[in-house]
Parts: C-alpha cells; sequence; structure tokens
C-alpha cells in the first residue's frame, strides 16, 4: 500500500511538473508572483496578492485580495527581507498617496491595477521596473495591507516567484 501511495505521489508530481510547463508556454512565458497575506499581532485576516509581469517587462499587473480585515487604509510593496520592516516601494491600494479608507469589515478584491517604472518610490524611484522585480525575485520585498487599527500593517506576505 504504501509503495502504491508512492508511486502515485510521483505520478501526480510529474504531472504537475508537465502541467507548470504547459500553462508557461501557454501564456509565452510570463513571470509570476504571489504573497499570502497573513495576520500579524494576533490578527484574523487573510489575504492574497497575485502578480504578473508583462511578456516586454514593462508593466506588473496585480490583484490584491482579503478577508475579515476591518477599516483598510492602504496596501503597499515593501523592500525587506522576511521578518524586517522596509519603504515602500509601490502604491497598491489606492493607486498612490494619500490613504483612503474602507469603513467596515472588508471580503473581496481590494485593488487591482499595473505598476510601471513610473509607479516605483523611494529608493527604486526613477528606475527600470526590473529593479523592483530583482528584489521580488530574491525574496527581497513583501505586500501589505494597512489598517485604522494597525497602521504598520494588519496583513503581509513575502512575495515569491511561482
Amino acid at each position: 500500500m504504501k509503495r502504491s501511495l508512492s508511486l502515485f505521489a510521483l505520478l501526480l508530481a510529474a504531472m504537475l511538473v508537465l502541467a507548470g510547463g504547459v500553462i508557461a508556454t501557454a501564456d509565452g512565458g510570463k513571470k509570476h508572483f504571489a504573497a499570502e497575506l497573513t495576520g500579524l499581532g494576533g490578527s484574523m485576516a487573510v489575504g492574497m496578492a497575485a502578480f504578473e509581469l508583462s511578456q516586454d517587462g514593462a508593466v506588473l499587473h496585480y490583484k490584491i485580495t482579503a478577508s475579515n480585515i476591518e477599516n483598510l487604509t492602504m496596501s503597499h510593496i515593501h523592500l525587506a527581507p522576511a521578518g524586517k520592516d522596509g519603504p515602500v516601494a509601490a502604491w497598491l491600494y489606492p493607486s498612490g498617496p494619500p490613504p483612503a479608507m474602507k469603513e467596515g469589515m472588508f471580503e473581496g478584491t481590494l485593488a487591482e491595477g499595473d505598476i510601471t517604472a513610473g509607479s516605483l518610490q523611494g529608493e527604486l524611484k526613477g528606475k527600470p521596473l526590473g529593479a523592483l522585480i530583482e528584489k521580488m525575485e530574491a525574496g527581497g520585498a513583501y505586500a501589505n495591507i494597512h489598517t485604522k487599527g494597525k497602521p504598520g500593517g494588519e496583513i503581509r506576505g513575502q512575495i515569491r516567484k511561482m
């Protein structure tokens, strides 16, 4: 029985690898990134940040979702390794300052849009979008959502290449 389960697991893994190759080919080899956003300081809020880089590398499309979170104020990509806080590299919600509060409990898509080189902030301002992509690929960027109750960030996740 153990051997059949191991063989099944191996076959399933091989099928997933092959399927991933087909998917990568079907979308023209675009790069995908994601961050699972989890609660900080005991928060039960959760979310997801998904990113897709255009084939020419000029546009990073994003979609941010959240649930069980209250009084959202803003969302960003920050530059820092896991467990560290860092400066804002790009606004996700709203698309730029100032913050915009969504009062009450929130569930669903917070924001969807595009980041270009002109969207970059802080140390990346004036640099090509590739500078942000390099940080994301190296594990040096995270996405978070700030709230009125936790202005430093209520949910957060390190951005990883998919």
